[in-house]
């Protein structure tokens, strides 16, 4: 599927050079899957700040892999208050939302507590047509073992589809596409309205 990019060339450049960077240790593949991903992206003027500085973070990657560590992971983690080796979307989330003056922010390594009363609907309420995630907002996800939190980077109304970025998944910081289906199967149950800085 054929998206239009919302980076500058500049901004897709200097993105798909840093991702490269961090992922040197992994198969020449993988990196062209990923660097492809970026370049897909539907990224416009109008995303928050946020959006931009976890796009930015795309190659971080734990070391060694599979440890929860390594000095970007712990940078990561300590945004949160954890100091040591841990699950971590949740430390990306909220380290990424406190450096784009973003919220509610939990500011916790939990995922669930991203789910912030008041501001968070149920995935059916995205089903129903009452709410539709934007770029910027956070999903939660209950799994085994706890949860996952990822940021959404772009989400199509019509098509029910769109793209989420999150740390901890396969060792490093990840895109990957989403749909309502999925979303449904993997066991979404939150979207957290977040807002953002928009000017900048």
């Amino acid at each position: 599927m054929e998206i239009p990019s919302l980076l500058t060339e500049k901004e897709e450049k200097s993105i798909q050079h840093q991702h490269q960077q961090g992922l040197k240790s992994q198969s020449s593949n993988q990196q062209n899957q990923d660097s492809s991903l970026i370049l897909q992206l539907p990224t416009k003027k109008i995303d928050p700040l946020h959006v931009k500085i976890a796009l930015s973070k795309l190659g971080i990657t734990e070391q060694p892999i599979g440890s929860n560590w390594g000095k970007d992971v712990e940078e990561i983690l300590a945004a949160v208050r954890i100091y040591f080796k841990a699950p971590w979307c949740g430390g990306f989330v909220g380290d990424v939302l406190m450096e784009g003056k973003a919220g509610p922010n939990a500011l916790s390594g939990r995922a669930k507590a991203y789910a912030v009363k008041g501001y968070s609907y149920q995935l059916s309420d995205v089903l129903y047509g009452n709410y539709t995630p934007k770029s910027g907002d956070v999903r939660v996800k209950s799994r085994k073992g706890g949860g996952h939190v990822d940021i959404f980077v772009s989400w199509d109304r019509k098509k029910e589809e769109g793209y989420v970025i999150g740390g901890n998944v396969g060792d490093k910081v990840a895109i990957r596409k989403v749909t309502l289906k999925s979303m449904i199967a993997d066991r979404t149950t939150h979207i957290v309205d977040i807002k953002g800085i928009y000017y900048y």
